[in-house]
């Protein structure tokens, strides 16, 4: 085998997969069609969530939304994941948790942020109700057309552009193998494990993890 684990993938999922797989000592080559980070991991507004998505809580319902509640568990992880990150990694990532808002400008839309932040209470996530004067002293900055919002303290933001490179280069300080402008164009399984073909050459692992974005579904 050429290595334990092939990552198909250089956003922030892929790197950030190659960095933890390495820190427990596993063999790790990860391969990018192009260049590291240079799709939407790099082009987002780097926003740190912790609640239940407001506009599919809106489209999907109530019902829907206690289907989602478990996953605000490894949401609230991942905030906690990314107090400490920096640390880790060793490096400025920009990383600011000021918390979330989510205001509303009638009585229809407070009633929904409401209904949401009790569903997310049943699953350990606490938002604090504003109302308008609370909501003024708080964010001066908003439209006096709002007229409450709920507040959730562990939201934030980290800075795209150095996230990925980050996790890239301490992967690679860590034994990681990162190849770029290698697309994967097959996989093959074998008597023992897989064999991956890309543009580059063919390599052969025990294990292969898609983090291709929104173009996992593409890779045969």
């Amino acid at each position: 085998m050429d290595t334990d684990v092939i990552i198909i993938g250089g956003g922030i999922c892929g790197c950030a997969l190659a960095y933890f797989l390495a820190l427990d000592g596993v063999e790790v080559t990860l391969l990018e069609r192009s260049g590291l980070n240079s799709a939407s991991s790099g082009a987002n507004s780097g926003s740190l969530h912790g609640q239940i998505p407001h506009e599919a809580f809106l489209d999907k319902g109530e019902e829907w939304a206690h289907t989602f509640g478990p996953t605000l568990s490894l949401m609230h992880e991942s905030i906690q994941l990314w107090k400490k990150i920096e640390e880790s990694l060793e490096t400025d990532l920009e990383i600011r948790l000021t918390g979330g808002l989510l205001v509303a400008k009638n009585d229809k839309e407070i009633k929904a942020i409401r209904a949401k932040a009790v569903i997310e209470k049943k699953f350990g996530i606490h938002s604090e109700h504003l109302d308008k004067s609370q909501l003024r002293k708080f964010a001066p900055y908003l439209s006096e057309d709002t007229i409450g919002a709920m507040y959730y303290p562990e939201e934030g933001k980290a800075n795209p552009l150095l996230v990925t490179p980050a996790f890239a280069l301490k992967s690679e300080i860590l034994g990681v193998q990162i190849i770029r402008q290698a697309e994967v164009k097959g996989i093959s399984v074998k008597r023992k494990g897989f064999r991956v073909d890309t543009t580059k050459k063919s390599f052969t692992c025990n294990r292969v993890v898609n983090c291709a974005g929104i173009d996992v579904g593409s890779i045969i």
